[in-house]
């Protein structure tokens, strides 16, 4: 066994080794470093020495991405060229066809424009005619009704007349009779007063009556007068109804004939502003013809020039005015009057297109059927 001062100094004398090498160590990674960081000095500098070159590396790479390019381009001209040819003819024959279907519209429109205006004749011809049927009706039913009332007045003016002439009658025949009774009571009073003796005797043509009976008697008298009074008064008031139902129908008569007389005016006023409506119709209809004429001329020239050009030249605009005096066509003096008139504002409008045409031919068949 070993001695317990042996194992102190084999350890004292480990410690000391790894001390040692712990130094050795650290030297080294020291020196380690310094060479890393020399190396890093090293590249860090290189790299600066060699940016202008990388620059210009990347300035050449450049450079020749532009050159391959161009000389791409240059190679795809032909193909480019025969493409947009190609393109150009399609484009050309699009054109062609839409020139072609606005054509066929504007005949389509022109030709629903005059069945329209046939159908909207024909219609203005029965309009009129039942307008006339219906007014001769209304002016028969206004005579009827007329004759009617003058017979009703004329009955109520003939009741009303015997009426007052029966009672008339009636209270004179009264009026007669009470006379004669009265003067016969009268005599039998006076009779009565000289001869008191022979008051319950009576002759054989005067009739005895007291005072009770008597005032009955008058009573019943002055009722029957006034029953005929009244009726005479209530033949009166007919009378005057009749005559103011009389006058009444007069109004009406006079207020149905100012009525028509209005009417009559309306209707000329309506028929002026429909005649000026067609006129107006009209005369868009041959400007519409005309600017036509005008875009077929226009195509024509187009086609005969061949393929579009960018850099043509249009015609000055006399040469354009006497290429459109050639192509209209021959019309009646009164036409000719006013295309005359109208000349210099058609040479300044621009040809219109088949949706302007259809709007123009919709607001014109509104207008009609507002005011028509």
């Amino acid at each position: 066994m070993e001695s317990p001062k042996t194992e102190s100094f084999e350890q004292n004398y480990g410690h000391v080794g790894e001390k040692v090498i712990l130094k050795i160590k650290k030297a080294e990674l020291i020196k380690i470093k310094e060479e890393l960081k020399k190396a890093k000095d090293n590249a860090t500098q290189s790299w600066l020495d060699s940016r202008p070159l990388i620059d210009e590396l990347e300035r050449l790479k450049s450079g020749l991405a532009r050159a391959q390019k161009r000389h791409a381009a240059t190679a795809n001209d032909t193909v480019m060229i025969s493409g947009l040819q190609s393109e150009l003819d399609t484009i050309n024959a699009s054109i062609e066809s839409k020139k072609e279907e606005e054509v066929n519209a504007t005949k389509m429109v022109n030709e629903m424009s005059r069945a329209l205006d046939q159908l909207r004749e024909e219609m203005d011809g029965l309009k009129r005619y039942t307008d006339e049927k219906r007014q001769s009706k209304l002016k028969l039913k206004r005579v009827l009704r007329f004759r009617r009332q003058r017979l009703r007045s004329f009955q109520l003016a003939l009741g009303a007349a015997r009426q007052e002439a029966e009672a008339y009658g009636a209270s004179a025949a009264e009026a007669a009779r009470y006379m004669d009774f009265f003067n016969s009571e009268i005599v039998i009073m006076e009779s009565g007063c000289t001869d008191s003796a022979t008051t319950t005797t009576t002759t054989n043509d005067h009739v005895q009556l007291g005072h009770e009976e008597y005032q009955a008697l008058r009573r019943r008298a002055e009722e029957k007068d006034s029953i005929a009074t009244w009726r005479v008064s209530v033949a009166e008031k007919e009378r005057l109804a009749a005559e103011s139902s009389r006058d009444l129908a007069m109004a009406k008569l006079k207020e149905l004939k100012a009525g028509k007389s209005r009417l009559r005016e309306r209707e000329d006023r309506e028929r002026k502003v429909d005649n000026n409506m067609s006129i107006g119709a009209r005369e868009d209809q041959e400007e519409d013809d005309h600017e036509n004429v005008i875009i077929k001329s226009e195509e024509q020239n187009n086609d005969d020039k061949g393929d579009i050009d960018v850099n043509v030249i249009p015609p000055p605009k006399a040469a354009k005015e006497d290429q459109i005096r050639s192509v209209r066509p021959r019309r009646s003096k009164t036409v000719n009057k006013k295309k005359k008139k109208k000349k210099n504002m058609v040479a300044k409008k621009e040809s219109k297109s088949i949706f302007w045409q259809i709007k123009q031919c919709f607001l014109r068949n509104i207008i009609r059927k507002l005011f028509g």
